[in-house]
């Protein structure tokens, strides 16, 4: 039983923490900023987008080393980021995809993120 318990703890990832990333959105990249907690398998935070407002994590998901969540972005034509990826130890890899006024997704771009604390 312990040994089962030990097991399943080290297979989990832990994606708590400060992110410092890069992003290519639409063939434009930008630093961004994610803070991260989580509580059992929901993910919470923020996202900073270099000088944009900070923008709280919606929907936010984590399932041992997969990780999901929205923002609102503040475009009209596109007014929510999705963002889906994978977390190796202190690095991330996220793709990104947009969900128009009418409800459809567009990908986006690509994120790289590194765990700085």
């Amino acid at each position: 039983m312990a040994l089962t318990v030990g097991v399943l703890a080290a297979s989990r990832t832990n994606v708590a923490g400060k992110w410092e990333g890069e992003m290519a959105v639409l063939g434009k990249t930008a630093n961004f900023t994610l803070e991260l907690t989580v509580d059992g398998k929901k993910l919470n935070g923020s996202l900073t987008i270099e000088t944009d407002p900070v923008r709280k994590l919606e929907d936010g998901k984590v399932d041992d080393d997969s990780i999901s969540f929205g923002v609102v972005s503040g475009a009209h034509d596109v007014p929510r980021l999705e963002f889906q990826g994978k977390v190796d130890g202190d690095r991330m890899k996220l793709t990104i995809t947009g969900t128009d006024i009418e409800g459809g997704f567009h990908q986006m771009g690509e994120a790289t993120a590194r765990r700085v604390s």
